[in-house]
């Protein structure tokens, strides 16, 4: 996201960016199973920790009385760091230095991880600006620690690389999905297990110093310079803008909708239908979930109807399954509204690979860059578009209107995908 793209994360990988293999990588040597074993670790737990942050939404909306836009503004700083991710990815690649993955694991933990569920414990005064520095340092955690933690998990030998690559993208979902359902564990009595999980995340802290250098010994740390990183992003975006752009629309709208739903889908139970944290927690991590699961099979299905047909089917079939979900929960069907709400969220992470795909075969030179902004930029700007379904939710004093709201975007997606190439490659 990622995720989730993530905070968002993110899809493919929590809805946070995929990097690939860099130059820089592909030249140094591959790393063990040790190492590699460490890396997809801190992915899990670096995750794990950017997944509270849904649950957490709830419990600050109910208990410090915030408003629904109050609300989704929490998750803003994650949405407006992870846009800056394709440059952070540059500068590490340049930089080769294991800072990245350590500073961004200990940010991630010390924001997501120990600062926000101290802020549950402080009253409504001061617990809302705790929770939004910690969300601030959390999401610089995590735009610092992924695109140079895949590339270390693409070192793995060239006999397992894409495997490597697999489970270290399917660490990142498992994890986000895990952190979801940890805070209503504890909640309110959350204070001992605050030591817990800051013990989990120093441990895999000490775990990286299984990964081999990033530069030779002896070789000088390079700094990047603005100038240099802002020309090379130039000059690999220009050639292909117009084709980009629609494929970044389309993440853009996807990400306004999951990413709104992700944030009140608890809240909505709860208000509406009296499911308790946990149950609401469940039902937004199964939502998470099948999105990673469903689009595993996007890239066989583009194969078969080609990209076009399978984003437009996409976005209207998961845009109708969420309404219809929204509908029948209003009716009282609340178990088959659960089911459909699942099915929606599948029918939508169904075609994240799509997008994903498309970066990198448009900016063919940098693979990671193209992934970064595909789900870093695109997926970073939707989720600051989620403050409209909080406002709509505000104003016609229903968080079911909102969620309406947000449903409704994948019908502009729907239509814009229409733009998309016929290339079935």
């Amino acid at each position: 996201m990622s995720g989730q793209p993530s905070p968002v994360t993110p899809p493919t990988e929590v809805g946070w960016p995929s990097a690939a293999v860099t130059d820089h990588a592909a030249k140094a040597a591959t790393i063990g199973t040790g190492a590699l074993a460490a890396v997809i670790a801190a992915h899990f737990v670096i995750d794990l920790y950017a997944g509270y942050t849904a649950p957490f939404q709830r419990y600050f909306h109910e208990h410090f009385h915030l408003t629904r836009t109050q609300t989704a503004a929490l998750a803003l700083p994650s949405s407006l760091v992870v846009m800056f991710q394709p440059l952070m990815g540059l500068a590490s690649d340049r930089m080769r230095t294991r800072s990245f993955v350590v500073g961004g694991l200990f940010l991630g933990m010390a924001g997501y991880g120990v600062a926000m569920p101290l802020a549950a414990t402080a009253g409504a005064s001061t617990g809302y600006w705790i929770a939004l520095a910690a969300i601030w340092a959390g999401a610089i955690g995590l735009a610092a620690y992924h695109p140079q933690g895949a590339a270390l998990s693409g070192r793995a030998s060239s006999d397992r690389w894409g495997g490597a690559i697999a489970v270290f993208t399917f660490s990142g979902s498992l994890g986000y999905g895990v952190g979801i359902l940890v805070p209503p564990l504890f909640i309110p009595e959350h204070t001992p297990w605050i030591a817990v999980v800051a013990v989990v995340g120093l441990a895999t802290i000490v775990a990286q110093r299984a990964v081999p250098r990033l530069r030779p010994p002896g070789e000088p740390l390079e700094l990047p310079r603005p100038g240099e990183v802002l020309g090379q992003l130039f000059r690999e975006v220009r050639p292909c803008l117009g084709v980009l752009l629609v494929f970044w629309m389309l993440v853009v709208l996807r990400a306004a909708t999951l990413v709104s739903f992700q944030q009140f889908t608890s809240i909505y139970y709860g208000e509406a239908h009296g499911f308790s944290p946990g149950a609401g927690a469940a039902l937004v991590a199964a939502f998470f979930l099948i999105q990673a699961v469903a689009g595993l099979a996007g890239p066989r299905a583009a194969a078969l109807v080609g990209n076009r047909a399978l984003l437009v089917a996409s976005f209207l079939g998961g845009g109708l399954l969420l309404t219809s979900a929204l509908a029948i929960a209003h009716a009282g069907h609340l178990a088959a509204s659960c089911a459909l709400l699942v099915a929606g969220g599948a029918a939508l992470g169904w075609s994240i690979p799509i997008n994903v795909a498309a970066g990198q075969a448009l900016l063919p030179r940098s693979a990671a860059l193209g992934s970064g902004i595909m789900i870093g930029f695109g997926w970073g700007f939707g989720g600051l578009l989620t403050p409209l379904t909080g406002r709509v939710a505000d104003l016609l004093h229903s968080t079911e209107a909102g969620l309406f709201f947000a449903a409704a975007l994948t019908i502009p997606a729907g239509v814009l995908a229409l733009l998309v190439p016929r290339d079935r490659s």
